[in-house]
């Protein structure tokens, strides 16, 4: 696959979250889009996630949200979890992103990169939270994800990276069953 590229519209988003004090000081951008640009160039990604490893001001988000789409005439919807703000923003010409600000409080194992002077999680948490999230939800990205991650790092450097980061034990027989059951999922690579 060729270099990929921030799309136009993940480029503006991410530019408006980087310049923003209140991000820049306790945030950090990682996911599929992190993983692919930064470290496999492996698929395409579309959203943006950024976490936060402390509780942060729903409000202040939306309030900084509605001051971009004012200011530059997109529109958005929003859904509330108890720890993710979720931003499907709506540009004029009828495209659409959808944008997570989380709160993840758990310690990163490994520092990650700077981009434009703004955190990006490292390739090893990275992976690490794609098999932790492999146990809990079956996505074909997240398995495409972990086969070009498994180049990297071993299975079991990533076992004990989920058992160090989030104190958690995968039984490898329960993961082996979550890995074959996305077999039958595969009808189309993201």
């Amino acid at each position: 696959m060729g270099k990929i590229f921030f799309t136009q519209k993940q480029k503006f988003i991410f530019d408006q979250v980087k310049n923003e004090d209140f991000f820049k000081s306790d945030f950090y951008f990682t996911g599929g889009t992190a993983l692919s640009f930064f470290y496999l160039q492996h698929r395409y990604s579309e959203d943006l996630d950024f976490f936060s490893e402390r509780k942060f001001s729903f409000a202040k988000t939306l309030e900084l949200v509605r001051s971009w789409a004012n200011k530059y005439s997109f529109t958005f919807t929003e859904q509330v979890s108890e720890v993710v703000h979720i931003f499907i923003i709506k540009f004029k010409n009828g495209e659409s992103l959808k944008v997570d600000f989380g709160y993840y409080p758990y310690k990163r194992v490994e520092n990650g990169i700077s981009y434009e002077n703004f955190a990006v999680d490292s390739l090893l948490d990275i992976a690490i939270n794609k098999l932790s999230t492999i146990n809990q939800r079956s996505q074909v990205k997240d398995f495409v994800d972990l086969y070009f991650v498994l180049d990297k790092f071993t299975i079991w450097d990533l076992i004990e990276g989920v058992r160090v980061k989030f104190k958690q034990e995968l039984e490898p027989l329960v993961l082996g069953g979550d890995l074959i059951y996305i077999v039958d999922q595969f009808t189309e690579l993201p």
